[in-house]
């Protein structure tokens, strides 16, 4: 009898997930980009980032889609960071059209970069470009 809520209820929830997944992209991607920016992905950068999109309504519901999207990028830019930079790029403009998903991809890196402690010059110029390409002022946040 209630069988219908519950399949409505995943309806729903796969119609978020297909609707925000390129927000997710964007997000991991920007928040691995600062990771990357010093030369060095570290472990408490990647577990700000993780830890930021479990706390967020409309990403915490990708779970290990997550991790999968982590680990993605983490291997993109290990291996050859133009294009990583490139593919972020490419999800930032996607997304910057819409406010309040750039202001949320911009806020996540500047968790992210200031996860270790500092932020270093590396880590400014990137979060400067990400605020550039999102329409954003990053001194703002």
């Amino acid at each position: 009898m209630f069988g219908w809520k519950r399949k409505a209820k995943e309806i729903k929830t796969d119609l978020i997930k297909a609707d925000n997944r390129k927000l997710l992209k964007a997000v991991v991607g920007a928040g691995i980009w600062i990771s990357a920016a010093d030369g060095n992905i570290e472990d408490s950068e990647v577990q700000k980032l993780e830890k930021v999109i479990s706390s967020n309504a409309n990403l915490k519901i990708y779970g290990a889609e997550t991790t999968n999207t982590v680990n993605q990028f983490e291997e993109l830019f290990t291996n050859s960071v133009r294009a990583g930079r490139l593919e972020v790029r490419k999800l930032l403009e996607e997304i910057a059209s819409d406010r309040d998903e750039a202001e949320l991809v911009l806020v996540v890196v500047l968790d992210v970069a200031e996860a270790n402690g500092n932020v270093g010059d590396a880590e400014q110029a990137v979060v400067n470009e990400v605020a550039k390409i999102l329409g954003l002022d990053a001194s703002k946040y």
